[in-house]
C-alpha cells in the first residue's frame, strides 16, 4: 500500500522542515511519496535547497515540491492530497 505524505510549509525554521523531511525518509516502510506545499513563503529558496539535498540522496520521484501562492494551511494541504497518488 503505498503512503503519500503532504507536508504543508509557510516561512517554515529550515531546521524544523529539514528533521520533518529526515523523519518520513528514516521509516522502514518504503511505498511513499512526499509531497511538498510552499505556501507562498517569503524566503523559498532555502525550501528548494533542502528539497534538492534529499532528492539527491533519495529516488528523485518519491519527493514532490510544489509552490502556491499564500492561501493558509487548509488550501495548501488541500493542493497536495490533488497532487498525491
Amino acid at each position: 500500500m503505498k503512503i503519500s505524505c503532504v507536508i504543508p510549509i509557510y516561512n517554515t525554521e529550515k531546521i524544523k522542515f529539514t528533521s520533518a523531511l529526515e523523519s518520513v525518509f528514516c521509516q522502514t516502510h518504503k511505498d511513499y511519496e512526499v509531497i511538498v506545499v510552499d505556501d507562498g513563503s517569503d524566503d523559498p529558496k532555502y525550501i528548494e535547497e533542502v528539497v534538492e539535498s534529499f532528492q539527491l540522496s533519495a529516488d528523485r520521484g518519491r519527493l514532490k515540491l510544489i509552490r502556491t501562492e499564500h492561501k493558509g494551511l487548509p488550501a495548501a494541504r488541500n493542493r497536495g492530497y490533488q497532487e498525491a497518488t
